[in-house]
Parts: C-alpha cells; sequence; structure tokens
C-alpha cells in the first residue's frame, strides 16, 4: 500500500520560538523584580514567610537572611535566563552569571540544611 501525500510541501517549516511577550515580559522582567523585592524584604526584616499545603512556615534570624540571599539569586537566575537569553544571543558573560546564580542558591539550601540538622532552625 502507497500513501498518497500531494498535499506534502518541500519548504523549511516556520520558526515558532518560545520566547514571546509573556515570557520575556512576565517571566523574564515582573517575576524577577516581584522576587527581588520579597528577598530584599526577608533580608532587611529577618523575617521570611512562606506559604505552604498545611499552613504558613516563618524563618527568622539568619535563616531568613540566608533565604532571603537564594530567593534573590533566583531573581536574578530568571532574569538571566529569560529576558537576556530571549532578547539577545546567550553570552559568555551571562552564562557564568547563570552558573554563579546556581551555586549561590545551592550553597544556601546546604547553609540552611546545615543549620537544621545542627538545631540552630529557630
Amino acid at each position: 500500500m502507497r500513501v498518497d501525500l500531494s498535499n506534502w510541501v518541500d519548504e523549511p517549516a516556520p520558526e515558532r520560538s518560545l520566547h514571546g511577550p509573556g515570557l520575556v515580559w512576565g517571566v523574564g522582567a515582573a517575576a524577577p523584580i516581584a522576587l527581588a523585592i520579597y528577598a530584599l524584604t526577608c533580608m532587611v526584616s529577618a523575617r521570611a514567610v512562606m506559604l505552604g499545603y498545611a499552613g504558613t512556615f516563618v524563618l527568622y534570624g539568619p535563616n531568613a537572611v540566608i533565604f532571603g540571599i537564594s530567593t534573590l539569586a533566583l531573581a536574578v537566575l530568571l532574569h538571566c535566563a529569560c529576558y537576556w537569553d530571549s532578547l539577545f544571543d546567550s553570552t559568555r558573560l551571562c552564562a557564568k552569571v547563570k552558573l554563579m546564580c546556581l551555586a549561590i542558591m545551592g550553597g544556601c539550601a546546604y547553609a540552611l540544611c546545615f543549620r537544621m540538622l545542627s538545631g540552630h532552625w529557630m
């Protein structure tokens, strides 16, 4: 049996980019600004409130500052990945900034886990 492909067009497929204005301006600009404001609030007030399934979870003191630093690194990572990489070609500097943000978030996660296991959670 032979399949008839008379409607087949031998042209290159149109490029459909996922980098639309919603991604660039929503996730790349608005979300990082909101995250940065929340992170700076956590660092200045030394109090971080997180909403969860079972209720709210509150961190105080150095733990809140560590969480704020991690959240600020997440905001920078989102901005670099969704704004700068969408509008321009990815550069080595942007890649280095993203790797540094991931390292900072990993270090903050390690610090919070270490503080939790050593009994300095509150």
